[in-house]
């Protein structure tokens, strides 16, 4: 039997987002990443937030743009079909000219910021985990915070949690300035924050997420001495990945956002705490599923799907296992 021929959803014309006023007014920068359904006419439907620095104005105004984007739909055998998982990140500069990021972002952050900041980490080297909360407190407090100063924080945040033991909230500290920090955090900040997202996604049982980081950082720099500490750990990940045994994540809803996981195997079993999950999706490049009030919950992906993502909802701090097989 032949295989399909499927040809991925195209954009053909999109719409800016709206800088929220307030924001602009008190100098407030931040991004948000948005996950959607691209139907079979080529309209978005179902945007939702990926992840985000966590401010709703710029939420909502990413999810408003996003729903009026214009896309030529995908087609699997010349015939148009929705396709389910698509990602953008939106993102809000109040300074677009090329040279924002010229140099290595420390010249943009205020003083007070970057004393907080490194009596924090100094804290936090010395185990005063006291004393480390209450300067992070003091950073997130600011009204006023610049994507380079939310990069900081969040440097400060996941050495903070790593140091604790969370290893959990650390990857997701790590992840976001992974993803966001690269242009603005000089690059021996960057590389550090990149060793301690792969260990803290190797602690987690979160090998996919290990792998990813460290071809990121062979992508940014082959040569780097760094790589050399993690290669055995991450050709084990890789390994452990391609064989047959089940993998377990230990989930845990956040206060605020969707929990989500990109998944590795086909076959996946979510069991709760014994709270109901409120919502369970899943979102694959070529296929959808929805499940309400979950406490236990097996799925079946299939081949030709793509590439899954688990988006859950449902009370703050429920637990959970999904295993996958």
């Amino acid at each position: 039997m032949s295989q399909a021929s499927v040809v991925d959803a195209k954009l053909l014309s999109e719409s800016s987002p709206v800088y929220p006023f307030e924001y602009r007014k008190d100098s407030i920068e931040g991004w948000v990443q948005v996950s959607f359904v691209v139907n079979a006419e080529g309209i978005v439907t179902e945007p939702l937030v990926h992840e985000s620095t966590g401010h709703e104005l710029f939420e909502q105004a990413a999810l408003d743009a996003v729903s009026k984007w214009q896309y030529q739909p995908a087609s699997k055998d010349g015939v148009p079909v929705a396709q389910s998982f698509n990602a953008v990140q939106v993102e809000f500069h109040l300074d677009t000219s090329n040279n924002y990021y010229e140099d290595s972002g420390r010249n943009e952050v205020e003083k007070r910021f970057l004393s907080r900041f490194q009596k924090g980490m100094t804290a936090i080297e010395r185990g005063n985990l006291k004393e480390a909360a209450k300067k992070i407190k003091e950073l997130q407090e600011r009204e006023k915070r610049k994507w380079i100063e939310a990069s900081y924080l969040w440097v400060l945040e996941g050495y903070y949690f790593d140091k604790a033991g969370d290893s959990v909230k650390a990857a997701k500290k790590f992840s976001h300035v992974m993803n966001n920090g690269s242009q603005v955090l000089p690059r021996a900040v960057y590389v550090e924050v990149l060793k301690k997202a792969f260990r803290a996604n190797i602690m987690n049982n979160n090998l996919l997420g290990a792998v990813q980081v460290y071809e990121h950082f062979e992508a940014i720099d082959a040569d780097h001495d760094g790589l050399k500490s993690l290669a055995p750990y991450y050709q084990q990940a890789q390994s452990f990945l391609a064989g047959e045994q089940p993998l377990e994540l230990i989930g845990i809803l956040p206060e605020s956002g969707l929990w989500h996981h990109t998944t590795s195997r086909q076959d996946l079993q979510l069991v709760t705490d014994g709270k109901k999950l409120e919502s369970v999706h899943l979102r694959c490049d070529h296929q959808q599923q929805s499940f309400s009030n979950v406490q236990k919950q097996s799925i079946k992906l299939e081949p030709d799907w793509g590439t899954c993502v688990v988006y859950i909802d449902g009370p703050a701090k429920t637990q959970f296992l999904l295993t996958e097989s």
